[in-house]
């Protein structure tokens, strides 16, 4: 498991608050929706992440392919995980 002290929350930027979380992220999306995501503005959703935006070895394996260790800030109701998690050139990568 990875520690606390390695990730700050997003919003508030703390550690102090953190506990972890199984994360259920969007499925992945088709190659037509990812295309759409890409080329056409307003069709992505800012706020969530979808699996196939997740390196793979960080999916659970005993689960359906969108679940992820990740984490849960008490103070700002904000789950998330680590920029790590994340492929290369990733949306959300801070």
């Amino acid at each position: 498991m990875l520690s606390q002290q390695e990730n700050l929350c997003p919003k508030c930027h703390s550690a102090g608050a953190l506990r972890s979380k199984l994360i259920m992220l969007g499925t992945a999306l088709t190659e037509e929706q990812q295309f759409k995501r890409v080329n056409f503005e307003g069709y992505t959703q800012v706020d969530a992440l979808t699996a196939d935006e997740v390196r793979d070895e960080f999916l659970l394996p005993h689960l359906p392919k969108q679940y992820v260790n990740g984490f849960f800030c008490e103070t700002c109701h904000v789950g998330f995980v680590p920029d790590f998690y994340l492929k290369e050139n990733n949306r959300f990568k801070r």
